[in-house]
């Protein structure tokens, strides 16, 4: 399995009149992580423990991604491939997981992410209809709400914003996804964009 290394990549993207200058890469060498059906979402993203499973054989092909300017190490996750907060705003975080196979798939996580900030499900068409961005080869679609966030823990939180994407591979999905405050998250959204746009396989996995 590779191991962890920083570059340094010169990748840049506009921010209103403001250049954005992304200046680390990092490589993840996580396996993915596998959904058991029974598993709750609190289970799938590491806050509550998983249930007892036979190791799996499978495993991801490691990652890199760029890294914005601002953004600090988030405390590590056994379900999480990376994490991330806001320098500044230690409540804003950002993290990515992979899960094989669908993860439940592109629709459930977009209404449960729906869900946790008080917004009714969408159907399959209106899902469509939602502005998407390219990650890993693949257009997803962006949800981006503000409101009363309810976490799968702790009390909730008014004035918060849930910026996610659901990136559907064959074998396994991607999601990220960027909660705070609404004034922070709002002021972080390019950076999120060009992060998640950044995700890539490891050159020659």
């Amino acid at each position: 399995m590779a191991g962890c290394c920083l570059v340094v990549l010169p990748v840049s993207c506009r921010e209103g009149d403001r250049v954005v200058e992304i200046r680390e890469t990092r490589q993840v060498d996580t396996a993915v992580k596998t959904a058991d059906p029974g598993m709750t979402s609190a289970q799938r993203f590491g806050f509550q423990p998983a249930p007892t499973r036979a190791p799996s054989e499978s495993a991801a092909p490691p990652l890199v991604w760029a890294v914005p300017d601002g953004w600090g190490d988030g405390l590590p996750n056994p379900m999480r491939a990376g994490s991330f907060i806001v320098a500044g705003s230690p409540e804003t975080e950002c993290y990515v997981a992979v899960l094989s196979g669908d993860g439940g798939g592109v629709a459930a996580n977009v209404n449960r992410w729906r869900r946790q900030m008080g917004a009714e499900s969408l159907s399959p068409e209106e899902i469509g209809s939602l502005p998407t961005i390219t990650v890993l080869g693949q257009p997803c679609p962006v949800v981006e709400l503000s409101g009363v966030f309810t976490p799968m823990s702790g009390p909730s939180r008014a004035d918060w914003c849930l910026l996610g994407v659901v990136c559907s591979l064959p074998d396994e999905t991607v999601f990220v996804k960027m909660t705070g405050p609404e004034d922070v998250v709002r002021g972080q959204r390019a950076r999120f964009v060009s992060f998640c746009e950044s995700l890539a396989p490891v050159p020659g996995e």
